[in-house]
């Protein structure tokens, strides 16, 4: 006990200490939980996110190299596409210099006196009839691996696994990306509708379909920003088409009571 009467000397606060690292074998201490909001009040606020790459420096940097180097896919310039939708540089050179269609490719040149651009066309109009009675340019492929025309089986796809050549085929089919691709739909030179979708992907010239990239950097998400913006995107070229047939049908009806009435 002290008995001089003196205030005994304060300890002065030394350093922090670091934690010590556990134990081999030992577990570490979970770190403490948030605090808990308060009541009637809003949660504590979160450390602003750093900035992060934004959708182009996606695409470029990440998800085209992706496609190129490890799919096969090949970059495609949007102005090599045609207004039809359709590589027509790509979709010739499948018809004519691939396994299963080269020899019925020579045929048909034969039959059109040596007019390849005439072929092509023909065969691109035959591939759009036969298409229209299909929901997508995807599934009509699906369910037509080929076509004839004038008398003459030329191959849209060649699908893996075959019995006699395996991969081989599959190998020669040609895939393709396009960035930013414009389309507009024109009809009787007005535009219905119009999009510019961020990547859109053919395989032997024939196009499948488009995808939107989104990034959570830029707070976006696949539901809102993605599946949302597709949805949106068919809703309103679908609204476009069906507010264009019917003011078709009612100017046919006006033209047909106008013809009756004069006659």
């Amino acid at each position: 006990m002290c008995c001089s009467g003196k205030t005994p000397p304060q300890k002065r606060p030394g350093p922090e200490r670091t934690p010590r690292a556990p134990a081999p074998g030992g577990r570490a201490r979970p770190p403490p939980p948030p605090p808990p909001p308060r009541p009637g009040g809003r949660p504590p606020a979160l450390a602003p996110r750093a900035p992060g790459p934004n959708e182009l420096h996606l695409q470029d940097k990440f998800l085209l190299p992706f496609f190129r180097d490890t799919l096969g896919y090949q970059e495609v310039r949007a102005n090599t596409v045609s207004s039809s939708l359709i590589i027509e540089e790509d979709l010739e050179k499948f018809i004519s210099d691939t396994e299963m269609n080269r020899k019925p490719y020579e045929t048909l040149l034969r039959k059109y006196g040596g007019d390849g651009k005439q072929l092509l066309a023909d065969l691109i109009a035959l591939i759009q009839e036969r298409a229209a009675s299909s929901r997508n340019m995807a599934l009509f492929i699906n369910s037509n691996k080929s076509v004839t025309l004038n008398g003459e089986k030329l191959y849209l796809f060649y699908t893996s696994d075959s019995a006699i050549y395996d991969n081989a085929l599959f190998d020669q089919n040609i895939f393709s990306v396009v960035q930013e691709l414009p389309y507009k739909y024109v009809y009787e030179g007005r535009q219905i509708f119009s999009f510019r979708p961020d990547l859109c992907f053919f395989v032997n010239g024939l196009y499948l379909g488009y995808s939107e990239l989104k990034s959570n950097y830029m707070s976006q998400n696949a539901r809102r920003n993605g599946r949302g913006k597709v949805i949106k995107d068919y809703l309103t070229r679908f609204g476009s088409t069906i507010k264009l047939l019917t003011a078709t049908q009612t100017w046919s009806h006006a033209k047909r009571n106008s013809t009756a009435a004069t006659s």
